[in-house]
């Protein structure tokens, strides 16, 4: 992994074994977050920081996902939650399970942390999270099965 390059105007990764293309990821969180809110047995991110007085917006039309791709990005988010890193997890679900844009995630942390959060922070914690999930969805081969259902 020492050889991976960040081109900042498309927002993919290119290394030794290919391409790790953000904007499948992105989409993937967008069905996940659509998924999430038509399934009532995901309530595990309502536990989490920030979370507990937002209810989600109407969903976007996105493409659809089996529960077992789901799962696989369900277990992922929560690895984000383990691995100490609540706030990006919890600013990823706003986001992608909400529907709330970066700046309402900023004052919604500001109120909840008393401690100002702007947002390029939500920005940079979101982005980490989904470089981390990009590597997790490309090692599960979700993107090759986004993909070839695109094709």
């Amino acid at each position: 992994m020492g050889n991976l390059r960040l081109s900042k105007h498309d927002g993919r990764v290119t290394g030794g074994n290919g391409v790790l293309d953000l904007s499948g990821t992105r989409d993937l969180l967008y069905a996940w977050g659509n998924w999430s809110n038509n399934n009532t047995f995901t309530d595990w991110y309502r536990e989490a920081p920030y979370l507990a007085s937002v209810a989600p917006k109407p969903t976007r039309n996105h493409i659809s996902i089996t529960d077992e791709q789901a799962g696989i990005i369900d277990k992922a988010i929560a690895n984000l939650l383990q691995s100490h890193d609540s706030q990006a997890m919890a600013f990823l679900v706003l986001y992608y399970v909400y529907g709330l844009n970066k700046s309402e995630i900023a004052r919604l942390a500001t109120k909840a942390d008393r401690v100002k959060c702007s947002e390029g922070k939500v920005r940079n914690a979101i982005q980490l999270a989904e470089f981390f999930l990009a590597g997790v969805f490309f090692h599960q081969g979700l993107l090759k099965e986004l993909s070839s259902k695109a094709a």
